[in-house]
């Protein structure tokens, strides 16, 4: 997607929260089901999608889960790509609660 983007001239394609991970209670389940969650295959995906950017000169939004340490679950986030495949920042949604 990020090259046919690229190709018809975007300099900018945006994907959706936990495009990489899942989103939703229906995909994610407990806080427990991270245990099991392959986060190498996420990080090798992150990887291959900036060195997309960085080969086809675009930008990226990214939505995939950002690991915590200990036993918290991991935030929602959005990974930020520059069009010389770096990471230009990282953004964690907060949980909102009344």
């Amino acid at each position: 997607m990020i090259r046919s983007a690229a190709l018809q001239g975007a300099r900018l394609i945006s994907f959706c929260e936990g495009a990489l991970s899942g989103y939703g209670k229906a995909q994610i389940g407990s806080p427990d089901h991270w245990r099991d969650f392959d986060w190498d295959r996420q990080e090798t995906a992150l990887r291959g999608m900036a060195e997309v950017c960085r080969q086809f000169r675009i930008f990226a939004v990214v939505g995939a889960a950002h690991r915590l340490c200990g036993t918290y679950p991991p935030h929602n986030g959005l990974y930020v790509f520059a069009d010389d495949g770096k990471l230009l920042t990282r953004y964690d949604k907060r949980s909102l609660r009344a």
